[in-house]
């Protein structure tokens, strides 16, 4: 009996107010959570675009760089295999780019730069340049 003993030395317990502020606040917790587990979502999928992105862009170069030295060529096409079909479905392709180097000062026809461009969904995701050499 001392719960009833209790309400009749003039406690009234727990009132409307308090819960609602109780609630309140425990919703406003749970909104911050639910926001943050989206914002981390959201990083892991451009991490791994990103991590897709530079590894297809490193394992082209090393392809191009594999191939003998071509005089004379705007891109490598031969020798340099497609982009695996599960990444193809996920929406990447690639382009290889090759350039000599500007005139003078640096106008020697045994090295050439190699841009390697990685694209996602039709977007620029990562660009790899380096130069090949005639050896």
């Amino acid at each position: 009996m001392l719960g009833l003993k209790r309400f009749r030395d003039g406690e009234q317990g727990i009132g409307l107010v308090e819960v609602l502020v109780a609630l309140a606040i425990f919703a406003a917790v749970g909104v911050v959570f639910l926001m943050g587990l989206q914002t981390s979502g959201k990083a892991v999928i451009i991490s791994q675009k990103n991590v897709t992105a530079e590894g297809l862009a490193k394992s082209k170069m090393e392809e191009v760089k594999g191939v003998g030295y071509l005089a004379g060529v705007s891109a490598y096409t031969e020798n340099i295999t497609a982009v695996p079909s599960d990444l193809v479905a996920q929406g990447y392709s690639f382009t290889v780019i090759v350039s000599p180097l500007p005139d003078p000062p640096y106008d020697d026809t045994n090295i050439q730069k190699v841009t390697v461009i990685i694209y996602h969904s039709g977007e620029e995701a990562f660009r790899l340049e380096d130069y090949k050499v005639n050896r």
